[in-house]
């Protein structure tokens, strides 16, 4: 439910992000994503399931309605929340939420602050 932009280091290939300065990362809670991922021994180059500026795809079905054969696959799950991520901005020196989601400012500040 929560998605890091970090800003990315030298070491990593442009091409992960890119050619952005920033690169987001979200560890997904569905069951055949993370066996993907553990299968390839890798991280995933994906990006999130809609449109820039549109709403987020929930379902296998919203992807294939928003991307039809652009895609040469699709995970058939739904999504495992009702809401799309919180995105955090760790770029700067003060955090921003970018998108609130699940996760709220008040848990962030929270684990900040280490309660």
């Amino acid at each position: 439910p929560l998605t890091l932009l970090l800003p990315i280091r030298e070491s990593v290939p442009i091409w992960v992000s890119h050619n952005s300065p920033i690169v987001g990362i979200r560890i997904p809670e569905n069951k055949i994503a993370l066996e993907l991922i553990d299968l390839c021994n890798k991280p995933l180059l994906v990006p999130s399931a809609n449109r820039n500026g549109e709403k987020p795809a929930m379902s296998a079905k919203e992807v294939y309605n928003i991307f039809g054969d652009e895609l040469d696959y699709i995970i058939d799950s739904d999504a495992e929340g009702v809401l799309p991520s919180t995105i955090l901005d760790l770029t700067k020196d003060e955090y921003k939420i970018v998108r609130e989601g699940p996760i709220k400012l008040e848990m962030i500040e929270k684990v900040t602050k280490g309660e």
